[in-house]
């Protein structure tokens, strides 16, 4: 599909995309999702829900709101939460259960409740869109995979087994490859897996911070459902690893995108996208998902003007440059031609 073709199939993924935001602050890596997403997505509206009582403060979050196809929205979780298959109350004290600090685990939730409300293609603010997701909202409910260290879950999960010794090791061996070569400019791209290594370290596990779905989406409802048995002080547990296990006993609610359209570059290995020389995207890959926990003091001080003296340096600002620039023609709410 061309970048932006418009969605006519009579029941296609509706034409909205959505975010969610927690936090008293918005910063300019986050303003560069949502530009890049309106710039790939120009037959769509964008809606960004707010976890918090009071907006994020500063200019960026000004400017997004500014947009002419960007709506706000507080969220309500007696609203959000009510027509599943448990008492409302049920959702509003499993929500209340998080830990204020684990903002990504509400923001899960909400997500998942919002995209059963309404349909429509969830995206993380950690992402930049590199071309229209548009002949994805033509097929089935969607979500991707990515490569991920298998010991990872346990690990968070507080297991210590003779097993895990094995992978953690390769994983070491292959995160030093990937970083040698980013040095030293030399290896394949980091979309490749580095065979065989990668079968000793890695398995493909769905990830949650892209979900296109439709309202009443079936998935998503299994989703909630089994959130209500999730432990919600379990990294991962209301996230990743929720929406794997029921797309992998309900396979076919949901396709699986494989890791090149949505996560070429493996979580662990997301310096890639900030050093090292440029490298291609695959050419099925719709954006990049560049994991801001992992790179928080960076992403902290870039803007506008860093964003394209940079946009040479490596791909995360060989492709944030254009989104710079095309963002400067986004109709803005009441502005004349």
């Amino acid at each position: 599909a061309a970048p932006g073709e418009p969605c006519t199939m009579e029941h296609a993924i509706p034409e909205r995309l959505v975010f969610v935001w927690s936090g008293p602050d918005f910063p300019y890596y986050a303003r560069l999702a949502v530009e890049s997403a309106l710039i790939a997505e120009p037959a769509c509206r964008v809606e960004i829900h707010l976890l918090d009582r009071h907006p994020p403060r500063g200019v960026h979050f000004l400017q997004v709101a500014s947009y002419a196809r960007v709506t706000i929205e507080h969220v309500s979780c007696d609203e959000l939460f009510t027509g599943l298959d448990a008492p409302a109350a049920r959702y509003r004290a499993l929500h209340d259960r998080i830990p204020p600090e684990r903002r990504s685990a509400r923001s899960n939730l909400v997500r998942y409740a919002i995209l059963h409300q309404r349909g429509g293609v969830y995206l993380d603010f950690d992402v930049l869109v590199q071309r229209s997701l548009a002949s994805l909202r033509r097929g089935r409910d969607f979500i991707g995979a990515e490569r991920v260290w298998v010991a990872d879950q346990p690990r968070v999960s507080g297991r210590r087994e003779l097993w895990m010794v094995r992978p953690t090791m390769a994983w070491a061996a292959a995160y030093a490859v990937r970083r040698a070569q980013a040095r030293f400019g030399v290896g394949p791209s980091p979309c490749e897996p580095l065979a065989p290594i990668h079968r000793s370290w890695s398995a493909i596990q769905a990830n949650n911070a892209v979900i296109g779905a439709r309202a009443g989406s079936p998935f998503l409802r299994r989703v909630l459902a089994a959130a209500l048995d999730a432990d919600p002080e379990i990294r991962y547990a209301l996230g990743p690893t929720l929406v794997d296990r029921v797309a992998r006993q309900a396979p076919d609610l949901v396709s699986v995108l494989p890791p090149a359209v949505f996560y070429c570059v493996p979580p662990s290995h997301s310096f890639r996208f900030f050093s090292g020389p440029t490298f291609e995207l695959p050419a099925e890959s719709r954006l990049i998902h560049f994991v801001h926990s992992n790179h928080r003091r960076l992403l902290a001080r870039i803007d506008a003007a860093e964003a394209l003296r940079r946009r040479r340096s490596s791909t995360f600002f060989q492709l944030a440059a254009p989104v710079v620039e095309g963002a400067r023609a986004l109709a803005r709410r009441g502005a004349t031609t």
